[in-house]
């Protein structure tokens, strides 16, 4: 390390020296903090005096031989040139006055720990040393020097003053310096002086850095590397040596590997107390106050505050913190295990005492993984909650599971179970349930209450067990506290979540779903929450109009994702969807999906998922729903998903009509929700698809055998009546499909554009020739503001065929119905039943070889690229479209637009 900012205190020692060359001894005490430079000091000064010819005899005490008596003493006469005779003297000395100094107590400053003929036996002989050649005597560390060795050095002192000897001591800065009489006795000595190294200033670190890296101006670096290691040339010289291993030109501060060594240096080297202080603090892991650390170190605040200063002066600290992350880091991984969970249990017990909040008490108390007093578990459950709200499930999970080990009552168990499962419910549902049915059996014993006993019925709605939900929210709404307003919000909400999850049982709700009446309150809580909740009783009684779905829109502008509102807020979605306000619930669903996935809450993307992929499917993105449907079971599977695992799988068997979800095995109680209606529904597409007619009637037929006992009878949850008409369609009724068609019609609002524009396009297939295209134009025209362009596709394509069945001519343009097979990733699927239905006389059936040819063609593709694409030649494609121009009574590529889609 370069020497900078010394030069004064060199000189002090040069001026000395010039003294005791002329007969007059000098005393220097130096002090600075750890690695300030004073034994580089001592060394250069020693060398100095050497050369002007006086002998040197130096010692380095040690905190490992702080009780070996007159272990400085024996290091000192190791260094001089004795004859024989003085050293079997000394030897004889040193004997005697560590047998006498064993003999003493090793802690008293006052008792005379070394006989006097010892003290004046060694005296003799460094004076006799002296007499010789004048004599400097070195002792580094003198805060570690034993007691014995310290009472011999001030006998010496007491005798030099006008002998050329000269004595220097190094000590470091310590909060309570050691030897506090004897080190006042010797600072009183008139030929005594002190000198203090001083940490770096900015300038001086700069000189460093010039030296160091060899280069003119370090000004620009120099300041990181000053407030990093606070002018402590230790530190310097490991930031120094850290930011060279990078091996650039003029390296910036980096604090690696050396500069953690010398942070751990200082710290053992140093005061105890400091060091306590450190560990402290990393243990803490931010700043306190010195009257906060008194317990923690054990010490008042004082010498709290003493403890701090010194830390400051020795470059570790910067108000009362770590000047640098990886000093803290150092002091962490120096401590074993043991200390940290020491540490983390008295700080967590302190921070308890003191107020402190529950999440900072609890952070202590995991990271002891140490069982506290009583008031542990219900800290614990606060920090958890605590931690739930800022998404850190993991800190949650880990207080809640030291929270059951510190639960003494049977009551603080059932709360701290109930918390936990909470918690694991956004992970994993099937590993939250684990502790269902002891759950509820506390519930209904009184010793769960509240709302973590409400939020029970929602995990039992998800698992199927409607009628467990109906008799706890029997038993909870008999026993809650009259004027209990959150339980009672609690209640009602969940009450809703039953009636709109299992619609059968919406009669069978205890207290029905009229929102709760509170006399001690005054009037009937607005909340959101109730309003939401409310939202399944008109639904019910009043249908998907437009204001209810204006409030429904209104929940969800006013509600955040959290754990008590998801429940409740996911209805009022999903009424959007089923009200066609797709672009609406697009508009929501999208971000709630986002913030849950930024938040990783696999329950929620799951649910989340599966609304989005019902939404994409309406909106004519087949692609999308699929995508986002497969997403849903990603993120839990088919069991996981509980009862609305029926939602992602209708929509693959939507948008894929080859996904084996058609026969995977679903619990009963999926069939009793909306969820298991829309499986149901697709089920019967499915065969409708595959010209299965009577399997798709019947499965039709299921549906509204369902909806109309569930009062949710609804176009839009699921259009049963031109499902039904599009079978009978393909059976050639024509009449009872027109009759299903007008009945859905007659059931709609007007901003119903993509349901009215369907059942206008099923009701179009079962009328008269003349008749269709009317019908169809306004199809088309309702279609066009629903935001479907597939269903769009398949009006203007049927309207095409209706123009053409009564001689005029297709006005449908080519680029957006090109632009809605690209889109799609399945065929349209009713046509082939609508044409069965409309004309006497259809044209043939295309191959599936001619059905990718032209598929091609009306995209625009010539012959070569499609004979490229399908791995045939040119000719064969020739041979195709031949066929194709034939079957379908067309002349020119460009009237293949309006014929592929209808032949789809």
């Amino acid at each position: 390390m370069a020497f900078v900012e010394r030069g004064t205190q060199s000189q002090v020692l040069s001026g000395l020296l010039d003294g005791c060359l002329d007969g007059t001894g000098a005393v220097v005490l130096t002090t600075g903090s750890v690695g300030s430079g004073k034994t580089q000091l001592l060394r250069r000064f020693a060398a100095a005096a050497t050369d002007r010819g006086m002998s040197l005899l130096t010692a380095t005490a040690s905190r490992t031989e702080r009780t070996l008596p007159l272990g400085v003493m024996q290091q000192l006469f190791a260094c001089a040139d004795l004859t024989p005779t003085q050293r079997e003297r000394i030897d004889q000395l040193l004997s005697d006055g560590a047998m006498s100094a064993m003999l003493h107590d090793h802690d008293s400053e006052t008792t005379q720990r070394v006989t006097a003929k010892v003290l004046q036996g060694m005296a003799g002989v460094l004076l006799d040393l002296a007499e010789r050649t004048p004599l400097l005597i070195g002792v580094d560390d003198l805060h570690f020097v034993d007691l014995a060795s310290l009472h011999c050095l001030l006998y010496l002192i007491n005798r030099t003053a006008r002998a050329p000897v000269m004595m220097v001591f190094n000590e470091a800065v310590w909060v309570r310096q050691p030897w506090p009489v004897i080190r006042a006795d010797l600072l009183s000595q008139p030929q005594c002086h002190r000198i203090r190294l001083r940490p770096l200033t900015l300038p001086g670190v700069t000189s460093v850095l010039c030296e160091r890296l060899g280069v003119r101006d370090a000004r620009a670096i120099a300041p990181a590397y000053h407030d990093i290691s606070g002018g402590s040339p230790l530190l310097l010289g490991a930031l120094i040596e850290d930011g060279r291993a990078t091996g650039r030109s003029l390296p910036g501060p980096v604090a690696g590997d050396a500069f953690a060594q010398a942070v751990t240096t200082c710290l053992y080297r140093g005061d105890a107390t400091v060091l306590r202080l450190a560990r402290v603090l990393a243990t803490l892991a931010e700043p306190a106050s010195p009257a906060a650390l008194t317990d923690l170190l054990d010490v008042d605040a004082a010498a709290a505050t003493r403890a701090i200063d010194t830390a400051t002066e020795w470059g570790l600290l910067r108000d009362g913190w770590f000047r640098h992350g990886r000093a803290r880091a150092a002091v962490l991984d120096a401590m074993a295990p043991e200390q940290r969970s020491v540490l983390h249990a008295r700080a967590a017990h302190q921070l308890y005492k003191s107020g402190a909040p529950a999440p900072a008490v609890a952070r202590h108390e995991v990271a002891a993984r140490h069982v506290g007093p009583a008031w542990s578990a219900p800290v614990l459950r606060e920090a958890a909650d605590h931690a739930l709200e800022h998404d850190d499930t993991s800190h949650a999970l880990e207080c809640l599971r030291l929270a059951q080990r510190a639960s003494t009552t049977e009551a603080e168990q059932v709360t701290t179970k109930a918390a936990l499962t909470r918690v694991q419910w956004r992970l994993d549902t099937r590993t939250a349930s684990r502790n269902l049915d002891e759950l509820v059996a506390a519930a209904h014993a009184g010793t769960l209450a509240g709302n973590r006993a409400v939020e029970l019925t929602d995990y039992l709605l998800w698992h199927g067990r409607a009628a467990d939900a109906v008799e706890l929210l029997d038993h909870l709404t008999k026993t809650a506290p009259a004027t209990d307003l959150d339980t009672a919000t609690a209640l009602y909400s969940a009450r809703s979540r039953l009636a709109y999850t299992f619609p059968a049982f919406a009669d069978r709700v205890p207290g029905g779903l009229l929102p709760p009446l509170l006399p001690a309150f005054g009037a009937t809580t607005r909340s959101v929450s109730v309003r939401a909740a409310g939202l399944v009783g008109r639904l019910l009684a009043d249908g998907l109009t437009d204001e209810v779905l204006a409030d429904a829109e209104e929940v969800l502008q006013q509600s955040r994702l959290d754990d008590t509102t998801f429940a409740t807020i996911m209805p009022a979605l999903e009424m959007l969807v089923f009200g066609d306000r797709l672009e609406a619930a697009a508009r929501w669903c999208a971000p709630m999906l986002e913030e849950a996935d930024r938040r990783r809450v696999p329950t929620w993307c799951a649910q989340l998922s599966a609304v989005h992929a019902m939404i994409c499917y309406r909106r004519g993105d087949p692609a999308g729903a699929d995508r986002h449907a497969r997403a849903a079971l990603s993120y839990s599977s088919t069991r996981g998903l509980g009862v609305r695992v029926g939602l992602p799988l209708s929509i693959l068997l939507l948008t894929d009509q080859e996904h084996d979800a058609l026969h995977w095995p679903l619990p009963e109680a999926v069939f009793q929700t909306p969820y298991g209606l829309q499986y149901v529904r697709a089920r019967g597409r499915y065969h409708l698809a595959r010209e299965n007619y009577r399997s798709a009637i019947a499965e039709f037929e299921a549906c509204r055998d369902l909806m109309i006992p569930w009062r949710l009878d609804l176009p839009g949850v699921v259009p049963w009546r031109t499902d039904l008409a599009e079978a009978y369609l393909g059976l050639g009724q024509a009449k009872i499909a027109r009759q299903l068609a007008q009945d859905q019609l007659a059931m709609l609002a007007d901003s119903q554009w993509r349901t009215r524009g369907l059942s206008l396009r099923v009701l179009a297939a079962g009328a008269e020739p003349a008749e269709r295209a009317a019908i169809l134009e306004e199809a088309a025209e309702e279609l066009r503001s629903g935001g479907d362009p597939v269903e769009l596709a398949r009006a203007v394509t049927a309207l095409d065929e209706a123009r053409r069945a009564v001689g005029g001519t297709a006005e449908a343009q080519r680029k957006p119905l090109v632009a809605a097979l690209r889109r799609s990733e399945h065929r349209p699927q009713p046509l082939k039943a609508e044409r069965r239905a409309g004309a006497e006389q259809g044209p043939a059936q295309l191959s599936t070889a001619e059905q990718r040819v032209a598929a091609l063609a009306v995209q625009g593709h010539t012959n070569l690229q499609i004979a490229r694409k399908l791995h045939v030649t040119v000719s064969t494609v020739e041979q195709h479209l031949t066929n194709v121009f034939r079957k379908l009574h067309v002349r020119r590529r460009t009237d293949l637009t309006v014929s592929l889609l209808r032949d789809q």
